[in-house]
């Protein structure tokens, strides 16, 4: 139940964001970070939002110093109103994919046991555009303890091809039998 109403309110976020217009997927990565990092480092503000003995003037206070975007501060309204504000991060994890769909660029994140040189990461960055026929932003991060192989997370999918998915997947294997 949960799932589905995280979707419906992405959906319609994401409905008012495209009517909105000139709001890009760099603009809602840059809202939706500062609302979830508030969250973040605020633990109790969910708490103090769905709390029913809390005035919606307070309520309203606190999700002014969230954002400013009307898009975002309506959704949030709603999910106060409707007792739904623990499923926020949900909420943006299906608005993410779904503007990530009808963008011609892709977020890719990339974990590998050595930093290619920019000559490498450069072909990486050409290799994926052309596996997913779009502009892809990519982000590679240096992960020492994968000793060997690759991870890569893109739109909603996630390859794990390293040498600790693969001992893992092993070990699993023998335990089963």
């Amino acid at each position: 139940m949960e799932s589905a109403a995280s979707y419906n309110f992405a959906l319609a976020m994401f409905r008012l964001l495209r009517q909105q217009g000139g709001f890009t997927p760099d603009d809602f990565e840059q809202s939706s970070a500062q609302t979830q990092e508030f969250f973040a480092a605020n633990s109790k503000a969910l708490h103090f939002l769905s709390h029913p003995a809390v005035p919606a003037a307070a309520k309203e206070k606190i999700i002014g110093l969230i954002t400013e975007n009307k898009t975002e501060l309506s959704v949030l309204r709603s999910l106060i109103a409707l007792k739904k504000i623990h499923i926020l991060n949900e909420v943006y994890k299906h608005l993410r994919h779904m503007i990530s769909e009808q963008s011609d660029t892709v977020k890719a994140e990339m974990q590998l046991p050595v930093m290619p040189d920019k000559e490498e990461k450069e072909m990486l960055k050409q290799f994926l555009e052309k596996a997913v026929n779009k502009k892809v932003r990519l982000k590679i991060t240096e992960r020492p303890g994968l000793i060997s192989g690759i991870r890569l997370k893109m739109g909603g999918m996630v390859i794990d091809n390293t040498l600790k998915m693969k001992l893992k997947t092993i070990t699993e294997g023998l335990l089963q039998k």
